[in-house]
């Protein structure tokens, strides 16, 4: 079985980690992301009153498994925010820093694994313990209940993908029906000490509303879930020590 929720918002910002000045943003939550909404979702904390840097939640997270759908076409837009400057305040009492955002983002996440029961009383009822948001602590999240369904493996021929897509599944792209895909690479894990574990290259298509069509569904581990197809990215494991 997989949890299905959708995500939206007047805007969000999922700062690309090679970013410094300026930031620029993903057009989809990286699985760094959602974890961390996941989290929010069901009270996980990360015991930042021990230390500002720890991230706890990342304990329960390992053994499941997400998909990442974009359900808006992403529409760019640049806005600078103005940010006090406690850093050295008598050089300049503020700091203005670019920053793209997606506007009106929506976004559909499919969760499998053991977080599933504890989920989906939150979802059914829309109350979260705390928060969730898009990116930023700006950026508040307006979350959905969509179901709970079986994940039903696909072997036909060339099929349109909902989802974005791992390299490490070898997709066999039709580039023609799809118009155009993106490579991109993106946080994927991180530990309890807040540290970057590992990152993961995805395809995602120019054109969201058609998906990303592949050739070999059943080698890539393609799913039915509901009436969308989709690739789940890896599990949460946790890094030998």
């Amino acid at each position: 079985m997989a949890v299905v929720f959708e995500i939206s918002g007047d805007y969000a910002m999922f700062r690309k980690f090679y970013t410094t000045t300026s930031s620029v943003s993903y057009p989809f939550p990286p699985p760094s992301a959602v974890g961390g909404m996941i989290c929010a979702i069901i009270g996980e904390t990360n015991n930042s009153e021990n230390a500002a840097h720890l991230a706890d939640y990342w304990n329960v997270l390992y053994g499941n498994r997400i998909a990442i759908s974009v359900l808006s076409q992403t529409k760019w837009y640049t806005a600078s925010v103005n940010f006090w400057n406690f850093k050295d305040p008598k050089k300049a009492i503020h700091n203005i820093i670019k920053h793209q955002f997606v506007k009106n983002p929506r976004y559909r996440i499919y969760v499998e694994g053991p977080l599933e029961e504890r989920l989906l009383p939150f979802l059914e009822t829309g109350s979260f313990v705390f928060t969730p948001y898009l990116g930023t602590a700006y950026a508040f999240a307006n979350i959905t209940y969509i179901g709970s369904f079986e994940s039903i493996p696909v072997d036909d021929g060339t099929i349109s993908v909902r989802s974005i897509i791992p390299l490490e599944c070898k997709p066999k792209i039709d580039f023609v029906k799809t118009g155009g895909v993106f490579k991109d690479i993106v946080p994927f894990q991180m530990d309890a000490e807040r540290t970057l574990e590992k990152s993961i290259t995805v395809f995602y298509p120019s054109d969201f509303s058609k998906g990303t069509y592949v050739e070999n569904p059943k080698e890539i581990g393609a799913v039915r879930v509901g009436d969308d197809t989709i690739v789940f990215l890896p599990r949460w494991e946790e890094e030998p020590s």
